[in-house]
């Protein structure tokens, strides 16, 4: 599942359809979770923008926008008893490495990785185990997915783990300015 609600405020358009190599980032991602899934998700409250993707889209059950809302939603939309999330930003997602952090839930409500010591919530699987703690901590203003995962049951993989996989971290890179864009086109070689 593709989170793709955001509120977009720091960059001048939406960050999935940023270009790399002539391909959308959202395309790139969409691409990725079907090769792994055999389907992708889109967690989004503008389906006109997403719609041509041709991706079973998901939207906000509340009004309350960020990330735990739009995985809340694909939970109980999709009645999985897991879902993968990846952010729409993120061009550089690995299959290893999504295949690696699904193949470690194992009756966990979420795995998710540590990457350079921060936790990485938007490339993560979550269990529907979550799906009332994430009602709890949004009815009380507390959405943020670090406060949500240290109510759960998680596993968290660390660098070590997958440093083999993606050594670099690129899975991780998402952008989020203009500046990130250029930073990102800079080092990878990829045109814009």
């Amino acid at each position: 599942m593709i989170l793709a609600g955001g509120k977009n405020t720091r960059f001048p358009t939406l960050k999935g359809f940023i270009k790399l190599d002539n391909e959308t980032i959202i395309d790139r991602t969409i691409l990725l979770l079907r090769t792994c899934f055999g389907e992708c998700l889109i967690s989004t409250n503008s389906p006109e923008v997403y719609f041509s993707r041709k991706a079973r889209l998901i939207g906000d059950i509340i009004d309350t926008r960020g990330p735990a809302t739009g995985i809340l939603s694909s939970l109980l939309a999709t009645g999985a008893e897991d879902i993968f999330v990846a952010a729409c930003d993120m061009p550089f997602i690995r299959r290893e490495l999504v295949e690696y952090i699904v193949g470690q839930q194992s009756g966990y409500d979420a795995v998710v990785a540590v990457y350079n010591g921060r936790v990485q919530p938007l490339l993560a699987v979550y269990n529907r185990r979550v799906i009332p703690v994430i009602e709890r901590a949004i009815e009380s203003y507390n959405k943020g997915l670090k406060y949500i995962l240290g109510q759960l049951d998680v596993k968290y993989i660390c660098e070590k783990e997958f440093s083999s996989i993606d050594k670099e971290g690129k899975s991780f890179v998402n952008i989020n300015t203009p500046l990130d864009l250029k930073t990102i086109d800079a080092s990878s070689g990829f045109r814009v």
